[in-house]
């Protein structure tokens, strides 16, 4: 394992970094620590580069526009920040959402669009911060106790013309063009998961309490379920960009018992990982050209760092 990571990143004590996102040119790594606010690591591979953006509220949610110029960091209260990816300058701030900001996905128009606690989705002009549109459901699902649907995570289709939504209640898939529903399944109460559509936006993986399953686009035909271990729940699930892996970190990594990051090859559903054992892991991403991952490990000392493999020398 040692002999296959590029680069190793020594952030410190007390630098819990919980979001990791690369942008999508390989050139820049931003990494969201909680109340300590964003770093951006420059030129990964070689003479590593930090450049702190100092930020008093808690990040809950992060990604990197489509052309590699803006970071856009979403908050506990609902605000989301444009940053230049560069300077680490404050571009706009604007009212993403009336609570939390639970997720952020970045079109190839450099549209924004943000999950919060309700069962809407809402796209914005970046980096203006105008309001496009909102994508409202057909239904809206509701607990036995009278709670609404919250929006846990989402994903863009590959031609960024679906969008894929994973509820506490629902899992569902939008029509990002025509602003309408198009796919849903009710899914019984869960407080965590993660979504993700295949890169030939034929399929989506939900990560789910103790499984991930795995459906075609259209959410009508069941295509496989894997098992995971005593039934963790599944966090920070995504395709590799080439789509022969689907790489997520079981939500028991502080266990004794953790075996790392789990890799499954979507083929043959043959699971292996990535061993941190002992190590706590709180974030991974994956290189848009399919060579790198990047992860975030702290140990019990509060010791933080960031690991990156050359993941084509690692399968």
């Amino acid at each position: 394992m040692q002999d296959k990571l590029v680069k190793i990143i020594d952030l410190g004590k007390r630098v819990h970094v919980n979001l990791l996102s690369y942008s999508p040119n390989n050139k820049y790594l931003a990494c969201a620590s909680e109340y300590e606010g964003i770093i951006i690591i420059k030129d990964i591979l070689g003479e590593i580069k930090l450049n702190l953006i100092n930020y008093s509220g808690y990040i809950t949610a992060l990604t990197i526009s489509s052309d590699s110029k803006y970071i856009l960091s979403g908050d506990e209260k609902g605000f989301i920040i444009v940053w230049d990816i560069v300077n680490g300058n404050q571009i706009m701030m604007f009212q993403g959402n009336d609570d939390q900001v639970n997720s952020l996905a970045c079109n190839n128009s450099n549209n924004l669009a943000s999950t919060s606690f309700n069962d809407e989705v809402n796209i914005w002009e970046i980096p203006s911060g105008k309001l496009i549109k909102t994508l409202k459901p057909k239904n809206h699902i509701m607990s036995t106790m009278g709670d609404t649907d919250i929006l846990e995570d989402m994903s863009y289709s590959s031609d960024y013309k679906y969008l894929a939504t994973l509820g506490r209640y629902s899992q569902r898939v939008w029509d990002a063009e025509n602003n309408k529903e198009i796919g849903f399944i009710f899914r019984q109460e869960e407080p965590f998961g993660s979504v993700a559509f295949s890169p030939d936006s034929k399929n989506i993986a939900f990560g789910l309490q103790g499984k991930v399953i795995f459906y075609t686009s259209d959410l009508k035909h069941l295509i496989k379920i894997i098992d995971e271990e005593s039934n963790n729940f599944i966090e920070n699930l995504f395709y590799t960009p080439d789509g022969e892996y689907i790489i997520y970190i079981p939500n028991f990594s502080i266990s004794k018992n953790s075996k790392g990051i789990a890799i499954i090859n979507t083929l043959s559903s043959e699971k292996f990982y990535i061993n941190e054992s002992g190590n706590y892991l709180s974030s991974i991403a994956f290189s848009f050209d399919s060579k790198y991952l990047a992860y975030t490990i702290g140990d019990t000392k509060g010791q933080s760092q960031i690991k990156i493999l050359k993941f084509t020398d690692y399968v």
